[in-house]
Order: structure tokens, then sequence, then C-alpha cells
């Protein structure tokens, strides 16, 4: 008798030690991982709104530009970012009235006006552009949060030009995430 009292109380020992965890699990662990640096665990949202506009103004009218143009006479515009999130890039189509084609598409710095025809305030330099009707192309620009680009368009016809800008999300400044 005293033999198989023995065997039931180190059977029962083994099945304790054998139900017993040996290392804390992965779930106990993440409850309670604390962060040492708050800062760095911040988030913040915000938007990316661009659009062409006949006169400069940061309300988006939620359309393309209809930009009235006279045959090989230059117009200016503006495209604005009237959103709260920087941009490294934006994407343009310009459609010519029917039967017309861009002769020429320039644009000032950031910021900057034009002076006269192909001449911006204070002599600063200009950017020639060589886009085709009704083609996207994407122009490398920075254009912070609520500034704007004046451009101006030359074209071959009479008639109402389409403008029409979209940003996509890898042409916007990007963050670096610290974990």
């Amino acid at each position: 008798m005293f033999t198989s009292k023995r065997f039931a109380l180190l059977g029962f020992f083994i099945t304790f030690i054998s139900l017993v965890p040996i290392s804390i699990s992965p779930a106990l662990a993440s409850v309670k991982a604390t962060s040492v640096s708050p800062s760095a665990t911040s988030f913040q949202t915000g938007t990316f709104r661009t659009f062409a506009t006949a006169a400069q103004t940061f309300t988006n009218p939620s359309a393309a530009l209809s930009l009235p143009v006279t045959a090989n006479t230059a117009k200016t515009f503006f495209i604005n970012n009237g959103g709260t999130i920087n941009q490294t890039a934006i994407t343009m189509t310009i459609t010519a009235p029917a039967a017309g084609s861009i002769t020429n598409l320039r644009n000032c710095p950031q910021g900057v006006l034009f002076a006269t025809t192909i001449t911006c305030v204070g002599g600063v330099s200009l950017t020639t552009n060589n886009p085709t009707s009704g083609v996207a192309k994407v122009y490398t620009i920075n254009i912070p949060a609520n500034t704007w680009y004046q451009f101006e368009l030359t074209e071959s016809k009479t008639g109402n030009a389409t403008i029409s800008v979209s940003v996509s999300s890898t042409q916007i400044v990007t963050f670096t995430q610290n974990s």
C-alpha cells in the first residue's frame, strides 16, 4: 500500500510539472508591454487636395478647370495645394480645344507670379514643360500645404482647354515610422 501511494504521489507531481508553463506566453508578454518614448508613437492624419483654378484660391472647385484660351495667346492658371500634406509631385492632364495642340506650358517657382508673358516677377527663372494634349504627365514639383504655382498655357486653337490635376499617395511627402 505504501508503494501505491508513492506511485500516486509521483504521478501527481509528473502531471503537475507537465501542465505548468515553462515560459511566459507571448500573449501575456504583450499585455505588459509599455512604450518608453511616447513621442515616437504619435499619429497624424491629413489631406492632399490639389486642383487647378483660373485665379489663385484655396477653394477647391471639385472639378477640372475649363480655361478659355485664345489661339497663340498665353493664358495663366494656378495649381493650388489646399490640403494639409506636402506633395513632391502632381499629375496633370491638359486637353486642348478641338483639333488644337499645346504650344507652350511654362511655370514660375512656387508662390511667384508671372510679371509678363514668359517673365516671372523678380526675374526668377521659369520652367518650360512639353505636355501632349490629353495625356497625363507627372510634374515633379514640391508643393507644400497651402501653397501654389502659376502656369502659363499657350494653345494653337481658340476655345476651352480642360486642366485636370490629381495626386497619388506616392506623390506626397512620406514619413518615417519609429518602432
